[in-house]
Order: structure tokens, then C-alpha cells, then sequence
């Protein structure tokens, strides 16, 4: 048994509160898991994914997005709550992951956010979680948050190092950003950063905290090996 189905089981469910946090926290480990034969399925709370002053995505083409990336990386199901952004409630976003978790572990945004609706996925696992009891239930571990994560006063301090290839990451990132990364850029180019320069350099970061080229970092909820 590899050291990340010992830890995660045989099956996972990310959660993403919107299209992108789940390549943008853990992408690079779904890709891991993948290939070592976990089933991986992402549920996407919200019905999408935008720039408040720059409304450049709607839900088909987000599910198009989606559609890509599982025929490229061979995740299971992509699963959406189509809750509406930033305004769903902590009971909402409990029914929905409640009526599609069927999964030895859970991997979900942190509570080091600014984000309201990272925040809010994160109660909710949290919640969700007093469900398993079971000797079946195994894990929930938490990722990072790259866009508001960095800007946040308390920091995201981790507990587990995944290693991971970079630049596979960067190819499911594409399939979000290729055609629209010029407009989405300019939330972080006023801090000298750019989505994939940011992906690399957080990567690399977590790659030498745990003695490797690159990974990526959770904090551990629940644990049992």
C-alpha cells in the first residue's frame, strides 16, 4: 500500500468551493493520486467562478473547463452543488456534500482564507465529518489557499507534504486560464506575481520544506492510519 492510499484510502472527494481551487490547491496531488489508483471526484459548490469587476466566466463554459480536465487527468466524476457564489449558506453547502460523499477521505479548502466561501466549505467538512464514525472513514486533510491565502493574516502553517510534478499541475491549470489568463492576471500583477508564476513559486516553497523540487501542502483534520 503506497504512503498516500495508507493515509487516504482507497477513494477521495475534493471539495472546491469554485472551478479552479481544486487544481490550484491540490492539483498536483489528485495527479499523484491518480496514477497510484485512487478514485478521485471533485464537487464544485458554486455555480462558478469570477473576478467581481471582471465577469469572464459563465457556467457552461466552466463545466467545459471541467469536462477537459477529467478526460485529461482520468478524475472519476465531477460533481456540482451550483450553489450561488459567495452567498450560500453553511446548511446548503452540508446537503450538498453530504448527498454525494460516498469516500474513504475528504480533502477540502482550509480555513486560511479571506475567501467567505473557502471559509464556509470548511465548516461544512467539518460538519460533515461527525456523519463517520466508521472504521471505514479514514482522513480529511486541507489545502491551501493561493489566491487570498498569501494575503491573510494568520498563515497557513503545514502538517503534510505531498510531492508533485509541476508542470503537470500547470497543464490542468491551463485548461482554466489559457484563454483568459491576460484579464485574470491583473488581480495579481500589481503585487509582481502572475496565477502560474504563483502556483510554481508556492510549489517550490513547500517542494523545499519537505526535501523534494516540488509539492504541495495540507494541514490534517482528521487522520487515522
Amino acid at each position: 500500500m503506497s504512503g498516500i492510499r495508507n493515509i487516504l484510502g482507497n477513494s477521495v472527494l475534493v471539495v472546491s468551493p469554485h472551478l479552479d481551487d481544486e487544481i490550484l490547491g491540490c492539483g498536483g496531488s489528485i495527479l499523484r493520486m491518480l496514477k497510484e489508483g485512487i478514485k478521485v471526484d471533485v464537487l464544485c459548490l458554486t455555480k462558478k467562478t469570477r473576478n467581481r469587476k471582471i465577469n469572464v466566466y459563465d457556467d457552461h463554459n466552466l463545466k467545459q473547463f471541467a469536462e477537459k480536465i477529467k478526460v485529461y487527468s482520468k478524475i472519476n466524476n465531477y460533481y456540482f452543488g451550483d450553489l450561488p457564489d459567495s452567498r450560500f449558506t453553511l446548511e446548503d453547502a452540508i446537503d450538498v456534500i453530504e448527498n454525494v460523499l460516498n469516500h474513504d477521505s475528504i480533502i477540502g479548502p482550509s480555513n486560511i482564507s479571506t475567501n467567505q466561501d473557502h471559509r464556509r466549505a470548511y465548516e461544512a467538512i467539518v460538519s460533515v465529518s461527525r456523519l463517520f464514525r466508521d472504521k471505514k472513514f479514514k482522513s480529511i486533510i486541507l489545502y491551501e489557499d493561493l489566491y487570498s491565502g498569501i494575503f491573510y493574516i494568520d498563515s497557513f502553517c503545514p502538517e503534510l507534504f505531498i510531492e508533485i510534478d509541476i508542470k503537470n499541475k500547470k497543464k490542468l491549470l491551463s485548461y482554466y486560464f489559457s484563454e483568459l489568463v491576460g484579464k485574470l492576471r491583473n488581480n495579481l500583477i500589481k503585487f509582481g506575481k502572475n496565477i502560474f508564476s504563483l502556483v510554481d513559486s508556492v510549489a517550490r516553497l513547500r517542494g523545499i520544506q519537505c526535501g523534494v523540487d516540488y509539492g504541495e501542502a495540507f494541514k490534517i483534520y482528521r487522520l487515522r492510519l
